[in-house]
């Protein structure tokens, strides 16, 4: 049995980080600690343990099945007493008439929009605005708080890591000429509905696409991410979408999710804020508190999916 006198609450934080991320330095630069840092921390805990934790692969770590078993309780621990320092509900969050405007992808409204409004119900003197995310900004003037798929961590700005987007092909139900288990091969036959940006999670996927060699056969070019699954369901073509998103739409569309043929770095979802705002102001340090919570859960859900 493990002397619990011997763990550091550090050492499960950054547990939880490398498990999230996948990756030593990554999990570093979300926690703001350098990456001998992070392999000292993860060097004393399996030391402590007595296993590895994680080993090693060509693009990052991989869980052992000690590490399975350890995460969720770990993580709720965590949230205990994370949830023990944030407190109750403060006492003037229902003084005042307040909108909070929420700047974020074009993908995660639907996902998201519904369940804050639920969730914000009896608080009736608040009223949220979702702002759809444009050019390099990662967090508009106008703007409250924003969750954004960015490449790395923001420099310059307050923000928590919510965890990686995985992407998923989907495809006609109908669609015979590929099959749950798409290789390489199917995915470059064939013809694709993809979105014209250059922002979020696509900007990344095409950047590695190049970085990997692979071209795909675009036969439309739509503006948002929602157009993909109704082109999909009602053709032979294709598409690539976060699966977060898929994973509810399979229950709305005659279409197939499956895995990408090739391993791709993913983008990262973040929850940025104005940290000096955050704490001047109780209203948005609650819905901040809230969107953080209600995201992780939903990231936890696609991890057991």
């Amino acid at each position: 049995m493990t002397d619990l006198r011997k763990i550091d609450l550090n050492l499960l934080i950054i547990f939880e980080a490398i498990y999230a991320s996948k990756n030593i330095s990554l999990a570093g630069r979300n926690l703001g600690i350098s990456q001998p840092t992070v392999s000292n921390s993860l060097g004393r805990l399996r030391d402590t343990i007595g296993d590895q934790l994680f080993t090693n692969t060509g693009r990052g770590v991989e869980p052992t099945a000690t590490a399975n078993e350890m995460i969720e309780p770990i993580r709720e621990a965590l949230d205990l007493i994370r949830g023990a320092f944030r407190g109750d509900v403060p006492k003037d969050v229902e003084d005042g008439d307040r909108r909070i405007r929420i700047y974020l992808d074009e993908f995660l409204e639907p996902l998201i929009a519904f369940p804050l409004l639920d969730m914000i119900k009896e608080y009736k003197n608040i009223e949220l605005q979702f702002i759809r995310a444009t050019g390099e900004d990662l967090l508009h003037e106008d703007a409250d708080v924003g969750i954004r798929c960015l490449a790395s961590a923001p420099d310059k700005l307050s923000h928590a890591r919510i965890g990686p987007l995985d992407l998923r092909i989907i495809r006609n139900e109908r669609h015979t000429s590929i099959s749950d288990a798409a290789n390489l091969e199917d995915f470059r036959r064939e013809s694709h509905v993809a979105i014209e940006s250059e922002e979020g999670f696509m900007r990344q996927f095409e950047f590695e696409l190049q970085e990997l060699g692979i071209q795909r056969k675009v036969a439309c070019l739509v503006s948002n991410t929602h157009s993909i699954p109704d082109i999909v369901s009602k053709s032979d073509l294709i598409g690539v979408i976060p699966y977060l998103f898929a994973r509810q739409l399979h229950q709305l569309y005659p279409i197939q999710v499956s895995k990408l043929p090739f391993m791709v770095r993913c983008s990262e979802v973040y929850l940025i804020y104005d940290n000096h705002l955050m704490n001047n102001d109780s209203q948005l340090r609650f819905i901040i508190n809230m969107v953080q919570d209600f995201l992780m859960d939903l990231w936890r859900q696609e991890e057991h999916s």
